[in-house]
């Protein structure tokens, strides 16, 4: 559980770095030019996979056994979606941040997924 803890924290510092971008990163950004996706869909797609993550983090935090599946499916997406928006400049914190919370997604499906992990799913799913 304080995996997904910190793993929600280090969500919100990227949101919350994403705001103190400067005028040249995004002037920078923007002249890269957008991925395989326009605007408005990787906007849609990036608020469906956020709560997609949420509801799955959340049913993860509660041990449900769907939860890991679905933390999972969000985990793979989101590595996908990173691949399709394109190139990114972000300041330090937001990038530390971002892969911080990829390290960790990483930690949760290895606990969840490993032996003693499985076992609390399974027990909880007896209740």
């Amino acid at each position: 559980k304080n995996l997904l803890i910190a793993f929600w924290l280090s969500v919100a510092v990227t949101i919350i770095a994403a705001f103190f971008d400067s005028e040249e990163v995004l002037a920078a950004e923007e002249s890269m030019g957008m991925g395989l996706l326009g605007e408005g869909l990787e906007i849609g797609l990036g608020l469906g996979l956020l709560l997609l993550m949420i509801y799955s983090s959340v049913a993860l935090y509660q041990l449900k056994p769907k939860g890991r599946t679905l933390f999972a499916v969000a985990t793979g997406l989101n590595f996908i979606f990173s691949l399709l928006s394109g190139y990114i400049m972000v300041n330090p914190v937001m990038y530390f941040a971002d892969h911080l919370g990829s390290l960790i997604s990483g930690a949760i499906l290895l606990l969840v997924y490993s032996g003693e992990g499985g076992k609390i799913f399974l027990s909880s799913t007896k209740l």
